[in-house]
């Protein structure tokens, strides 16, 4: 069964810190929505792997395995109807659909051209973030569209910054100029959004977190590409739960 589920271990927590941002900031007002969320953005996320076999193994002529058809048509259902049963409840949250199918296509086009990690990554965290505003969305009862973009962009961009600490693990020195230029247009942004009012002052601090990190990453390179992956996996899931408890204070 572990070989039909998602192996990106990185991925799970985009999607954990995702929903609990959301259900934070939303501060769970509507109970059976919010479930309903959760049970749709999971159920789609640990739905992808078996569908991604299932269409490269009919791509190549070769036999899907009945494990990966059962967990499929299991999946699916519960994701789709659950989303349905949402969208009755609360069916502001359609205007979460364009960006998913738009960012599903560019992921299903990446995987089709064979592209690397860092590439399904910047495609995909941004696909995982859409449940911060899911789950805002199914929460409230008076919605604030700039507050559920904003919660896509927090959980965005600190996970691009995840992606760019990690290209200098495996390409050392030569990453560190792109993950600069990142942390300095995300500084720029956060400063811009914060000073016209655009952005509570909890922005800023929830991209201190991602700029803190990556200076530490780029003041230990060789240490830091030492470590192993259990490891960096640690400190990105100390750096998410350090978000969430930021957001959860000063929000």
């Amino acid at each position: 069964m572990s070989k039909q589920l998602p192996r990106e271990h990185g991925a799970y927590v985009v999607l954990a810190t995702s929903l609990l941002l959301g259900l934070i900031v939303g501060a769970a007002r509507n109970w059976p929505a919010v479930v309903l969320a959760f049970i749709s953005s999971i159920a789609m996320f640990l739905a992808q792997q078996p569908i991604r076999q299932i269409v490269l193994r009919r791509r190549s002529r070769r036999q899907v395995q009945p494990a990966t058809k059962r967990l499929t048509w299991i999946l699916l259902p519960v994701a789709l109807l659950s989303f349905l049963a949402l969208a009755w409840l609360r069916p502001v949250v359609l205007v979460i659909l364009p960006p998913m199918l738009l960012l599903g296509a560019i992921l299903f086009e990446i995987d089709r051209r064979r592209g690397g990690m860092t590439d399904l990554s910047i495609a995909g965290f941004p696909a995982l973030a859409l449940g911060a505003p899911l789950v805002y969305l199914a929460s409230v009862e008076t919605v604030n569209f700039e507050i559920a973009l904003l919660l896509w962009g927090i959980a965005t961009t600190f996970f691009w910054s995840s992606v760019a600490c990690v290209n200098v693990r495996l390409r050392g020195e030569r990453a560190i100029a792109p993950a600069l230029w990142f942390h300095a247009l995300l500084l720029l942004a956060t400063a811009l959004l914060v000073t016209f009012g655009m952005a509570p002052p909890v922005t800023a601090a929830a991209s201190g977190i991602a700029i803190a990190r990556m200076l530490f990453v780029m003041n230990n390179v060789n240490r830091y590409r030492r470590l192993p992956l259990k490891r960096i996996g640690i400190v990105e899931t100390i750096g998410a739960t350090l978000l969430l408890a930021t957001v959860g204070m000063l929000w």
